[in-house]
């Protein structure tokens, strides 16, 4: 009855197990879900299956025919002989550009630094006095840069009116929650170009790609460079509008870039248009006088500095492999010429809800084949749903840990399903059997254990060599066997070997009573054949294999270990499935594990052998199950070992292996050989 109510209880106690097993994975995901880490996983994993899928499907929009490129590649510092454009150049380029009436003229580049030629600052003047639509990089710092002066950002360029045509205070909490929020420092130009630049935009990018479209500094809102080439930007009804549309943004105020594979900027579009050439085409057509006909008027011209090997900043592991900085800037330039935004749809918290939910209902309510068939289609349907609104519709959904959750909830309460309804199966058929065993139990105990008892007796008196210590040349080796109240396999046996050879042969036939103490017998029996016929060790495990097979047919299997003491320092150690060696000596211990088959178990049979040679005053030794068994115990024996200074005695021993094993040993008998060298000392004397 108390086997039937602890069988109860564990069922009860599984089905809690699961279902908080459940809890923990739905909670799991939705922190995951609320946190940075959050961002990584759109980032690493499903951002590149978004956009290579989009790719896949011929999907991806072209580049805008108004975006135009120069680059300062390596192919410009050839040409110009260092590696930036000097302010002649410059000048000579701009005013070049300028007479096509481009929109704007974006530089990939800070300035930070003062021109070195104080000629240079005519050039600067000349480039001022030509009043081109021409904007910077700003950058956003958390901390202070020394020998660097902080950029004034004005209030005309910068402050709220600028960009809330309505009273500011009426987008506060739009600011504060929607927008992100900086507080550092801001570096630009250096105050040597003043007046060159109309304004600046910040350049920056977080590690995962993000990029914001305004960033909010006090009472300053500064834009993202690529926001020069856009008619208007806004904040109006709490939305950002960008040439009047309205901008999706994420939860920190981002926007998702619209990325495509950076071959797209280097060849040229499916109208023909080619939307990136090298800075020193630029150079060589103004220096020249020649009209610069690549661009159109409101063209938008982006030039970056740093594009040239060695210079180039890369946002890593973007969907189509490392993107150069300048490319991330053009992309957005992209994106508000031809106000192409992707919509981030947000609510993955709910989606993982929902999903998780669905796969319970879905583990409750099919079978062992429909439900994996089910969480198959449903994951599927689900993935190709958030593909088709990405690439046709521009949408972004999530699907990583939405299906996290449909999979890993919907799995967990299958289990909770499957292996309740066993337990109960189980718990019931114990139910009909309990009555009838308790009927035969009383009256068969005493019986049993009467004849157990005396068969134990007798086999172990017969069978056992005298026990206690023995001397063997340089060796002392002790045994000891302790019965279990029921009669078990365990067996010790002292060969005698020509040439002053010693064998020991310890065991442990599979099983308990007199089916694990009759096959003992015959073991010694045949173990006494082969010692009459001076059999070699190896040759005497594969003879007892073949002889426990032929008389029982793999119904009965044995465990043993075996060392043979030589006239020298040398041993052999032999190992057939039992728990090996443990050695302690020459300041370590270890555990000599010699993996190999038991006694038994196939014709094929594989039996490890050692030779070790030892040194005075170590020890090593050997057990069966009943003391104890797997890899924690034999851990916690080793660090046991490894404290000790000296060779223990044999009643010490046994106390240290009671102790360590007694979490890690099975109700049986408990057998134990150990061998030691005697010191140097000990064998001159003997």
């Amino acid at each position: 009855m108390d086997n039937l109510n602890g069988q109860h209880q564990l069922r009860k106690g599984t089905q809690r197990l699961f279902t908080l097993m459940w809890f923990f994975w739905v909670v799991t995901l939705l922190g995951i879900a609320s946190s940075s880490v959050y961002e990584n996983i759109q980032a690493s994993f499903s951002d590149p299956v978004f956009f290579k899928t989009r790719e896949y499907l011929k999907r991806t929009p072209p580049i805008s025919p108004r975006l135009k490129i120069f680059g300062l590649d390596d192919r410009s510092i050839g040409f110009l002989g260092a590696p930036e454009i000097d302010n002649k150049d410059l000048s000579l380029f701009l005013a070049n550009i300028a007479r096509q009436k481009p929109k704007a003229i974006l530089f990939d580049k800070l300035f930070a630094m003062a021109p070195s030629d104080p000629t240079a600052m005519k050039y600067v003047d000349a480039i001022v006095k030509l009043n081109i639509p021409v904007y910077n990089g700003l950058s956003l710092s958390p901390t202070e840069i020394r020998y660097r002066a902080e950029n004034i950002l004005s209030e005309e360029k910068f402050g709220l009116k600028r960009f809330i045509p309505g009273n500011p205070k009426d987008s506060e909490l739009f600011l504060k929650d929607s927008l992100h929020n900086f507080k550092g420092y801001k570096y630009g130009y250096n105050a040597a170009y003043e007046g060159m630049f109309q304004s600046m935009g910040h350049i920056t990018f977080d590690r995962v790609g993000s990029v914001y479209p305004l960033v909010v500094a006090g009472d300053r809102l500064i834009p993202h460079l690529s926001m020069y080439s856009a008619e208007s930007v806004a904040i109006k009804d709490n939305n950002l509008w960008v040439n009047d549309h309205k901008v999706p943004l994420t939860d920190r105020g981002a926007v998702v870039v619209n990325h495509r594979p950076p071959s797209n900027f280097y060849t040229k579009g499916p109208d023909g248009i080619e939307h990136m050439k090298s800075l020193e085409h630029g150079v060589r057509r103004a220096r020249a006088g020649e009209p610069e006909l690549w661009i159109n008027e409101g063209d938008v011209v982006v030039v970056l500095f740093n594009f040239y090997t060695g210079s180039t900043d890369f946002l890593e592991e973007a969907p189509f492999g490392n993107l150069p900085g300048g490319l991330l800037v053009s992309t957005l330039v992209d994106s508000v010429l031809e106000n192409r935004w992707i919509t981030p749809l947000g609510h993955a918290s709910l989606l993982i809800l929902i999903l998780s939910l669905l796969g319970v209902a879905l583990a409750r309510s099919t079978g062992l084949v429909m439900y994996w068939a089910a969480i198959l289609g449903v994951s599927l349907l689900y993935f190709a749903f958030a593909i088709y609104l990405f690439a046709y519709k521009d949408a972004m959904l999530s699907w990583v840990l939405p299906l996290l959750g449909l999979v890993g909830a919907g799995t967990i309460q299958y289990v909770k399903q499957r292996l309740g309804s066993e337990l109960k199966g189980i718990e019931t058929e114990n139910q009909l059997l309990v009555e009838r065993a308790l009927r035969l139990e009383e009256e068969k105990t005493n019986l049993q254990l009467a004849e157990r008892l005396n068969l134990g007796r007798a086999i172990q008196q017969i069978l056992l060599p005298p026990l206690g210590a023995q001397d063997h040349g340089a060796f002392s080796f002790a045994m000891s066997y302790i019965p279990n109240q029921e009669m078990s396999g365990d067996w010790v046996y002292v060969w005698e070997g020509k040439d002053g050879e010693k064998r020991v042969i310890i065991g442990d036939v599979v099983g308990k009573g007199p089916s694990a103490a009759i096959p003992v017998a015959i073991l010694i029996g045949i173990l006494g054949e082969c010692e009459k016929v001076a059999m070699d060790m190896e040759a005497t495990f594969h003879y007892l294999n073949r002889r426990i097979i032929e008389l029982f047919g793999k119904q009965i299997t044995c465990s043993a270990s075996a060392i043979v003491m030589k006239d020298t320092m040398e041993i052999e150690l032999y190992n057939a499935g039992s728990p090996g060696w443990f050695f302690r000596g020459e300041g370590k211990a270890r555990h000599i594990s010699m993996r190999s088959s038991t006694l038994g178990m196939s014709p094929e049979a594989y039996f490890a052998r050692q030779k070790i040679t030892l040194t005075p005053g170590c020890f090593l030794f050997t057990f069966t199950d009943g003391y104890m068994e797997g890899a924690r115990a034999f851990r916690r024996l080793i660090t046991k070992l490894g404290t000790m200074d000296e060779a223990p005695q044999f009643s010490d021993l046994q106390v240290m292996l009671d102790e360590v094993g007694k979490l890690f040993r099975l109700e049986d008998d408990r057998s134990l050989l150990m061998v030691k060298t005697k010191t140097e000392s000990s064998v001159k004397a003997a």
